[in-house]
């Protein structure tokens, strides 16, 4: 069995965007999926473990280290950047 990649956490995480621009997009965000994950970003940046954010949502410690995993690979910059091109498309 493989180790999972590691997120950073607190400051680490997502170092080039600050806690305050990280709710500012949460906040902004409609309801759903996209804004669950900012949520989830946001916490992380304030220095939250993942099992404690998964409790917040109800989503899986999987869930939300994919989500954060995605979001440390491919930025915040796009609306929905973590989300592979079909669930864009699909919804």
């Amino acid at each position: 069995m493989t180790k999972a990649p590691a997120v950073g956490r607190g400051k680490n995480f997502l170092s080039g965007m600050g806690t305050g621009q990280l709710k500012g997009l949460y906040k902004k965000e409609p309801a759903g999926r996209s804004r669950e994950a900012l949520m989830a970003a946001w916490l992380r940046r304030k220095g939250r473990s993942i099992g404690r954010i998964a409790k917040h949502p109800g989503r899986s410690k999987d869930t939300i280290h994919g989500w954060l995993l995605r979001m440390v690979k491919n930025g915040t910059g796009d609306r929905h950047p973590w989300l592979v091109q079909r669930q864009i498309v699909f919804g």
